[in-house]
């Protein structure tokens, strides 16, 4: 049966709608692939967008991070030249502090109108003197305290130093009868029995004054120099008293040192210094006044022929700081001619209430009428040890 005309087109419109069903469907499954791409592109896009942003936000955290660090870096390298050489030069570094301090009171000088007015209060503390390393090695016997032999010795330096802030009192040992030992049994064991005596410590002011022209106040660097270093580091500013503070108060709690048998000053400070050991203590100076240091070690000479005499190996300088038989000899201005101390320095402390503080007003006396201007320095300050044993005090047998 042959297919008529109308057969042939029917199925040729069936076969072109199946095709037009065909194309129309895969345009829609392309659409939606399409679609689903450009959603996913989109996505994607906008997660890369966030994280260029959180990065770039990361980015310039880090740069701004690094720009501070910088600015502070310089900020301080600008505001503590000296403290670099802090290990080196203890007193330069600290005299450094308080100057810039003073400096950077330039504007209170300049705009002075009358009354008190704290120009400073630069502590002599761990920061002062460099880092905490640099500082520690003020502290211990293992390095000098001072490069030159000249340098001028601030006691505080040699002892463990403590803040305060209130009544403070400590139990000091005294004699310890009986001692530990092996035991066996069936007795009762060794009985080791110590005296402990309460002590209070006493703080005190230490504080100097000057009064000069208010002309003064125009030379900031006559300010930060001059008047610090009288008020503060000379013979006669609160660094020397309380140097003697300190000197009074081993002198009030030492243990007498004796020994017939040496008879000239390097063996008797030796001598004393071999007692410490002996009693479970470590000798750390030897406190010495400065004229005995130059006679009796420095210069010390036999009797007789006149050489200069003393024992092989027992001195030696390092970085121009002697030490007697590994113990560092201090020459220490105000101490009494004939009188040496020596000392295990990490039995007593130096105790800080007040940091030193200095201060400027015309509220004094007739400093208003006659334009003048008084600067006061002053600190809170206080020493003990917890063991009298451990500060032999040494007459010097006469040369």
């Amino acid at each position: 049966m042959h297919e008529t005309e109308e057969m042939k087109k029917a199925e040729e419109m069936k076969k072109a709608e199946a095709i037009k069903n065909i194309e129309a469907l895969a345009t829609t499954k392309a659409t939606e692939i399409a679609n689903k791409a450009i959603e996913e592109l989109k996505k994607e896009i906008e997660t890369q967008k966030e994280e260029a942003k959180t990065a770039n936000e990361e980015s310039q955290k880090a740069i701004n991070k690094e720009i501070a660090k910088l600015q502070a870096d310089l900020k301080k390298q600008s505001q503590t030249k000296t403290k670099e050489m802090a290990h080196r030069d203890s007193i330069s570094a600290l005299k450094s502090n308080i100057a810039e301090g003073v400096r950077e009171s330039e504007e209170k000088l300049k705009n002075y109108s009358g009354g008190a007015v704290k120009l400073v209060e630069k502590a002599i503390t761990v920061a002062d003197f460099g880092t905490a390393a640099d500082y520690a090695s003020l502290t211990s016997q293992t390095l000098p305290l001072y490069n030159n032999p000249y340098s001028p010795i601030y006691l505080r330096n040699i002892f463990p130093n403590v803040a305060s802030s209130g009544a403070l009192s400590i139990w000091k040992r005294g004699t310890i009868t009986g001692a530990a030992a092996i035991w066996t049994g069936p007795e009762a064991k060794p009985d080791v029995k110590a005296v402990w005596t309460k002590e209070s410590v006493n703080v005190d002011w230490i504080a100097g004054t000057t009064t000069v022209p208010r002309d003064v106040l125009d030379d900031v660097q006559f300010l930060s120099t001059e008047i610090p270093n009288m008020l503060i580091y000379s013979a006669s500013g609160i660094m020397a008293a309380e140097n003697a503070m300190i000197l009074a108060y081993l002198n009030a709690n030492s243990t007498a040192f004796t020994d017939a048998t040496l008879l000239n000053g390097l063996e008797e400070l030796l001598g004393a210094a071999f007692q410490l050991t002996g009693q479970y203590m470590q000798p750390t100076h030897m406190l010495v006044n400065v004229q005995d240091y130059l006679k009796y070690l420095v210069l010390n000479k036999a009797s007789g022929s006149g050489e200069y005499d003393t024992p092989d190996g027992k001195i030696a300088f390092v970085g121009n700081q002697m030490f007697i038989n590994n113990l560092i000899a201090v020459p220490t201005p105000g101490l009494v001619a004939g009188t040496a101390y020596v000392i295990d320095a990490g039995q007593s402390r130096f105790v800080n209430r007040m940091n030193i503080e200095l201060k400027m007003s015309d509220e004094h006396a007739d400093n208003f009428v006659q334009n003048m201007i008084t600067f006061r320095a002053e600190e809170r300050v206080g020493f003990f040890t917890y063991n009298n044993a451990s500060i032999l005090k040494v007459t010097l047998t006469a040369v």
